[in-house]
């Protein structure tokens, strides 16, 4: 076991649509929508730590391929740094997820310097980086409702002249903060976060595989703290418990 599936966070993230405790009827929907082979641009959107993330890696597994090793090739991430170049200053380091399908960025990270970032970052993808056979490039940009809105505009005119070369994942918590333009040229999907039950379910199973004593009250607790986010649900879970 490498480090990060030491943590519950990462070692309990469902893969498979049978793995989902809860959003198992979203994941379904949109697994029969991927099946076609088409991606669209989309945004998926709701509460922090209602699965969205998971749920994107799930689409895209089994989106790419039916071969059951080659889905589980979508989790195999590696960071890298790539330098983004400027004409009018220093060149700018930068943090990126890469896969053999997929590229990742994190809106959070980049400030005000991300409007030049997005826009050179792919500009240079499109010309000299080949990120699998398959016929379009995928870039997943998470915390997208932190983008500025300069940053957004680009983003929108990339999707009306790459559109053949490119699909961009958005994931998003405040749907509000994206320009409508973008909205108009996307799928929309809309992820819910987890009930008071389905934290409470979550809890108890992963009790029962780590061998974790835990009471009901205790459960009512950890749901309470968590602001009925699933990652700060995990995380407090983890550090009371072991």
């Amino acid at each position: 076991m490498n480090q990060e599936e030491s943590f519950f966070i990462h070692k309990y993230k469902p893969k498979k649509p049978d793995d989902y405790i809860y959003n198992r009827d979203i994941v379904n929907k949109i697994i029969n929508f991927g099946k076609n082979g088409v991606l669209p641009n989309v945004i998926f959107h709701g509460p922090p730590g209602s699965g969205k993330h998971t749920i994107v890696l799930t689409f895209l597994s089994q989106l790419l391929t039916n071969n059951q090793e080659l889905n589980m090739s979508i989790y195999n991430r590696s960071n890298f740094e790539y330098n983004v170049n400027y004409q009018d200053k220093n060149d700018i380091t930068i943090n990126i997820i890469k896969n053999n399908h997929y590229f990742e960025l994190d809106a959070d990270d980049y400030g005000y310097n991300d409007k030049k970032i997005f826009f050179n970052f792919i500009s240079e993808i499109s010309n000299s980086v080949d990120v699998s056979n398959q016929k379009y490039k995928i870039i997943i940009i998470k915390n997208a409702d932190k983008l500025s809105s300069e940053a957004q505009y680009t983003l929108k005119r990339i999707m009306e002249t790459n559109f053949k070369c490119f699909r961009i994942i958005f994931i998003v918590n405040n749907i509000s903060l994206i320009d409508n333009a973008i909205k108009s040229r996307c799928i929309v999907i809309r992820i819910p976060g987890p009930t008071e039950n389905n934290m409470s379910q979550i809890i108890k199973n992963i009790s029962k595989k780590e061998n974790i004593n835990i009471n009901d009250k205790e459960i009512s607790e950890l749901i309470n703290m968590s602001d009925m986010n699933m990652n700060k649900m995990l995380l407090f879970f983890q550090c009371a418990f072991i």
